[in-house]
């Protein structure tokens, strides 16, 4: 719960693979075991997405991530925290 001295900030970030990539995803889920370029994007886009609210809010406390799919193989990803409002 945030309480009336605190205020909530976030960042987004919305990512997708290329079309070649994805096509040996597929390839990939079509025999199993693990989609390493799908971990990669959603890593790399946690940690730009977590760099970025940092820089911007360095006093951000309780980070917590969101991260929800969109069509064609795109995800979002949201992180957010809070800060004591001013």
């Amino acid at each position: 719960m945030i309480t009336s001295k605190q205020k909530l900030v976030w960042e987004t970030q919305v990512v997708s693979r290329n079309f070649i990539s994805d096509f040996g995803a597929e390839l990939k889920n079509i025999i199993g075991g693990r989609l390493t370029t799908y971990e990669k994007m959603i890593n790399s886009g946690i940690e730009e997405c977590s760099n970025r609210l940092c820089e911007k809010y360095p006093a951000v406390k309780n980070i917590k991530m969101q991260i929800t799919e969109f069509a064609n193989k795109s995800v979002c990803i949201t992180v957010y925290g809070v800060i004591n409002a001013e």
